[in-house]
């Protein structure tokens, strides 16, 4: 009990510091939350994420002009990446790079664009071997739907991955919530995963900070795999920013330790 209570005490000190605050936010968008399915945050939307599905490449019609992120996250080897986006009132566009620090390594490259029509959002998300398909549903609204689907096309045969993931979003000012649910599927049936990876998560705001809270479970284990994550698991991010810059921190998240500084033009 004093373990969990040593962990979880400052969270809800900080929760209380944040009721006595005002609110005005900062660049919108900016951290992330659950898996990414109804709230992708822009700053690093191509290369952080949680789930099964990743993040809603749809998000990138958030970019509400030029956009420049640097990344970088710790866990037994560094990584480190850049991503760069730009958008307009009804379109988005992004571009990412990220690699990691470790024998044999190679880097990835990755894309995507999004426009936004009648009260919707659509987005695709290209990388070697993986693409996604995402949509947004009143993309600006105070309800929003999303929904991913990707494909893992690696070399060879009877190895795809299929990924599918839906998310409900309530935006109202300094509180946010999201729950994003996701599972997979493979071509190989002696692979079988009926598992759904699901993160329920609240972003609050002030004027200058804002704070992410995630817990994440993986339910129906058919498998009966004893994982950390099927018994819970808590994440949080931690930003602070105005509207022209953004440093965001994020402790469990994509990695032990992972940080993104965004500047915006």
């Amino acid at each position: 009990m004093l373990k969990t209570f040593i962990r979880t005490g400052p969270i809800f000190l900080i929760i209380s510091i944040f009721s006595s605050l005002s609110w005005a936010q900062g660049m919108p968008r900016s951290l992330a939350t659950s898996q990414g399915i109804s709230l992708p945050a822009k700053t690093s939307m191509l290369s952080f994420s949680s789930g099964y599905t990743g993040n809603n490449p749809a998000g990138v019609i958030y970019h509400e002009n030029v956009l420049l992120s640097l990344l970088a996250d710790q866990n037994g080897s560094n990584g480190y990446g850049a991503e760069i986006g730009a958008g307009g009132a009804s379109w988005g566009l992004s571009a990412g790079y990220y690699k990691r620090s470790c024998t044999n390594c190679e880097g990835t490259g990755r894309g995507a664009a999004g426009i936004a029509f009648g009260g919707m959002a659509i987005g695709l998300q290209f990388e070697e071997n993986i693409s996604s398909l995402g949509l947004l549903f009143n993309p600006q609204g105070t309800h929003r739907l999303g929904l991913v689907g990707q494909l893992n096309d690696p070399t060879g045969s009877d190895n795809n991955i299929t990924a599918l993931g839906v998310g409900y979003a309530y935006v109202n000012g300094a509180f946010e919530f999201s729950l994003d649910a996701s599972t997979r599927t493979f071509e190989n049936t002696a692979n079988k995963d009926d598992r759904i990876f699901l993160s329920p998560g609240v972003l609050l705001h002030s004027e200058l900070v804002s704070l992410s809270l995630n817990y994440e479970r993986l339910i129906n284990d058919t498998n009966e795999q004893n994982t950390n994550e099927e018994n819970g698991d808590l994440w949080f991010g931690l930003g602070i920013g105005k509207n022209t810059w953004h440093l965001a921190a994020y402790f469990d998240y994509y990695n032990e330790l992972a940080l993104s500084f965004s500047l915006s033009f």
